[in-house]
Parts: structure tokens; C-alpha cells; sequence
């Protein structure tokens, strides 16, 4: 049984990482691809995306639920489709590019929603991949954040047209001439961040506005910077510029956490809470399993296949 509890109106902090490898460069074709992957399942599930950030093996997302049966078939369709992509311009056949999951624990207060913000925006900087949050190239809330720009039209490529590179490396010439051909063969949709309905989702009586939330951000930037070891980073252009199929294998497995506190005690309730709904799921399954359907998974679990009834046939 899958062990996740999404209620109505929680707030999620996200990740999934790739199983090997830097796929999801920064580079214009792929920004593109992924833009127009997240547009699209805005569009079509009922998940609101505050905030996000991909790197090259993986990505950190913000949302709050508000139908909490599209939460998997979100991740389900942005991972997938962006696996698809990948295989395609490498020119391979039913490649594994993810981990199997995510992790989505609920985060239950304002301070440690603010900081975990401000640790998805600050990853490219902790990674020593560029040297300002604004400087990074690859798909971010960020820049959107800052200028305070709610939506942007992206395009969605279908599968079909997403043919396979000649170079895995691309110049940053031919990443634009790329795109150009892709945004003429691809369907525009409006890919919308909500900065701060996940705040007002914890509490709504939510006191915090878009200029201290970038503030804070950009504090915690500047304090970075200052106690940085002044280690070279690797830079805008490098990054378009690095190749689909840099080896690398990801050393960071970090535990799955039900969820996210600065309140001790509050986490505390809420997994003991999360443990009672499991038990109560794990006496209805056993119901299940003797023919009887009447009993209901608790709402914001997900129910696991039907166990196959043969006792129950005619």
C-alpha cells in the first residue's frame, strides 16, 4: 500500500531525482521542454505550483493540493513525459530516467515553508553553479517571482516532434535555432505560479507579501555569498553548453519524511495522526481482500488495487 497522505488544501515540498547521469541541462531546448511539460499539467490537473527548480538530476516543487487524487497523476505525467523527452533527443528505447516515487511530505508552518523556499531557490548557488540566484539559466520560479509575473505562455511539444540530437552538447546557436522549430510545432499553454497561496493554504490569516518572501530569499542569498569558500563556478554558459550524458551518479539519498515542522510537537501529532489513517487503511484492505467493498480509505490516502477475488467468483 502506498503509504501518502494528501489533504485537501495541504502544502507539498516535492522531489524526485533521476537515477544516473545530468540530463536536464539548461540548455533553451530543454527549458523549453520542461516548461512545456509543467504548463500543460497545470492546465490539466488540479495542483497549484507555487514554486520550482530543476537541476540537471533533479527537481524541487512547492504545490498545494487542491484535488488530492491528481497529485500522483501530476508526477506521474510530468515525470513521464519528461523521460520521453530525454529518451527521444538521445535517440534511446525504453530507458528508466527517474528514481521509482517522490518525496511529498506536508509542510505544517509559515517559517519552515519560507525556508524551504528559500533552500530550492538557493540549490544552484550551494552547488557552486552560478554565483546569484537571478543568474541561473535553468527552469526556476525565480525570475517570474522577482519580476512578479504570475503566468508565462510555454509551448508543449508533442512526443512526435521531439527528434534525436546530433550532439548531445549542443551550441548555444543551435539550442536557439531549435527552438525556434519547436515553438512553431508545439501548442501554447499558460504555465501560472501561485507564490503565496501555499502561505495562505497553512494559515489565512498569513501575513506575508511578495516583497518580504523575496527579501527573506535574497537575504538568505547574500549571507551565502559571504560565508561562501570562493570555490569558481562552473558559469551561465558552461551550463547550456554541458551535455546530456555527463556521467554522474547522485551520493544524496535524504529519508522520506510524512512531513516538514519548525513545531516539534506539532509534527509530532500530525505522524501519529498519519499512523492512525494508515492502520485504519490496512483493516480496510484486509476487508477487501474477504470480498467486502463497502469499507472506504480514509480521504487524502490513496487506495491500492483491488486484491483479486477469485474466492468471491460464481
Amino acid at each position: 500500500m502506498i503509504r501518502k497522505y494528501y489533504p485537501h488544501n495541504s502544502v507539498l515540498f516535492c522531489t524526485s531525482r533521476t537515477e544516473e547521469g545530468l540530463p536536464l541541462v539548461c540548455s533553451h531546448n530543454m527549458n523549453l521542454i520542461v516548461e512545456g511539460i509543467l504548463a500543460k499539467a497545470t492546465n490539466d490537473y488540479q495542483i497549484e505550483v507555487n514554486h520550482s527548480l530543476f537541476m540537471a538530476n533533479h527537481f524541487h516543487m512547492i504545490v498545494t493540493v487542491i484535488n488530492p487524487d491528481d497529485v500522483r497523476e501530476f508526477f506521474r505525467y510530468v515525470k513521464g513525459e519528461i523521460a520521453h523527452a530525454v529518451n527521444r533527443l538521445l535517440g534511446r528505447r525504453k530507458r528508466t530516467l527517474w528514481i521509482n516515487g517522490y518525496d511529498s511530505p506536508i509542510v505544517l508552518d509559515e517559517d519552515k515553508l519560507k525556508n524551504l523556499i528559500s533552500y530550492l531557490y538557493l540549490n544552484p548557488l550551494k552547488a557552486n553553479l552560478v554565483s546569484t540566484l537571478s543568474e541561473y539559466p535553468g527552469v526556476s520560479s525565480w525570475k517570474m517571482l522577482k519580476k512578479k509575473q504570475r503566468h508565462k505562455d510555454c509551448t508543449k511539444l508533442p512526443r512526435d516532434k521531439i527528434r534525436k540530437l546530433h550532439n548531445p552538447a549542443l551550441s548555444v546557436s543551435e539550442q536557439k535555432e531549435l527552438v525556434k522549430t519547436y515553438k512553431v510545432e508545439g501548442k501554447v499553454y499558460k504555465l501560472a505560479y501561485k507564490p503565496l497561496s501555499c502561505f495562505y493554504a497553512i494559515n489565512p490569516d498569513s501575513k506575508i507579501t511578495l516583497d518580504s518572501l523575496i527579501e527573506f530569499v535574497e537575504r538568505q542569498e547574500k549571507s551565502l555569498i559571504r560565508s561562501g569558500d570562493k570555490t569558481e563556478v562552473l558559469g551561465i554558459t558552461k551550463l547550456r553548453r554541458q551535455s546530456m550524458q555527463k556521467a554522474y551518479t547522485s551520493k544524496k539519498h535524504s529519508p522520506k519524511m510524512i512531513c516538514l515542522s519548525t513545531d516539534k510537537e506539532l509534527r509530532k501529532r500530525v505522524i501519529g495522526y498519519f499512523k492512525y489513517l494508515c492502520s485504519v487503511a490496512k483493516k480496510v484492505y484486509k476487508k477487501w481482500k474477504t470480498g467486502d467493498l463497502s469499507a472506504k480509505i480514509p480521504a487524502g490516502m490513496y487506495a491500492p488495487r483491488l486484491p483479486l477475488l477469485v474466492s468471491a467468483l460464481e
